[in-house]
């Protein structure tokens, strides 16, 4: 994301507010941010340790780590292989390890920083037939108030989002493919069974992670914050 400066000068504490996305050097036209990329696999622990590496050699500090994967093994119990409950667990619970573990250190460091895991609603309520999804979104809960209760004494804020039904690619197109369903079809079931009538979009996502990183929320750690439409209250979804 670009340009995101913080509304205030100070943080809590009278600490000096981060300023997102680099120095004076790193502006690009009309004084925008610019963003810096790297490639690598969550998976592969060197990839992870260089991360950090690149983010502090672009912009000087680390202010932000979002964890954003997953995948959904779906089946019968009975049916799921053991290679479907580890890739289940490897990409949505153990991809999120290493990162942390690189990132960490320089948030504690510096004594100030946010975290914010993607889990899902899943990860909030039993799930029919995906029990390796919805047991991997529960440990990823787990691990975020784990890791919220150990560096909230450095200053460092650890919390998760757990989006509802979502209108992805993931959430919609891949259901629609795998039961012959068009893509309105299984946008209108899943909107059916919604309190709110609607989807959610990715927006509704990422505007609830940007919040969680700011000095607005300097006083939150360790939530699990469903955006879900009201899908988790008690009764829904219908």
């Amino acid at each position: 994301m670009s340009d995101l400066r913080p509304s205030r000068r100070t943080g809590p504490g009278g600490r000096p507010r981060p300023r997102f996305g680099g120095g004076d050097r790193e502006a690009g036209p009309r004084g925008r941010r610019r963003g810096h990329g790297t490639s690598g696999g969550h998976h592969v622990r060197g990839d992870c340790r260089a991360f950090p590496a690149a983010a502090l050699a672009a912009f000087g500090r680390i202010d932000i780590l979002h964890n954003n994967v997953g995948i959904v093994p779906a089946g019968p119990t009975v049916r799921l292989t053991a290679d479907q409950w580890r890739a289940g667990f490897e990409v949505n619970l153990t991809g999120m390890w290493p990162t942390c573990k690189y990132v960490l250190p320089h948030l504690r460091e510096q004594r100030s920083g946010a975290v914010v895991n993607i889990s899902s609603m899943a990860g909030l309520m039993a799930g029919g037939e995906a029990i390796a999804y919805v047991t991997s979104k529960a440990a990823v809960n787990s691990m975020t108030r784990s890791l919220a209760l150990e560096y909230a004494p450095h200053g460092v804020r650890v919390n998760c989002i757990a989006p509802g039904m979502v209108d992805t690619p993931m959430g919609v197109d891949q259901v629609a493919r795998a039961t012959g369903s068009t893509r309105d079809e299984v946008a209108a079931q899943r909107a059916a069974t919604i309190p709110m009538g609607h989807q959610g979009t990715s927006w509704d996502v990422a505007n609830a992670a940007l919040f969680l990183t700011l000095d607005d929320a300097a006083f939150i750690t360790g939530v699990v914050l469903p955006v879900d439409g009201g899908s988790t209250l008690p009764g829904g979804p219908r």
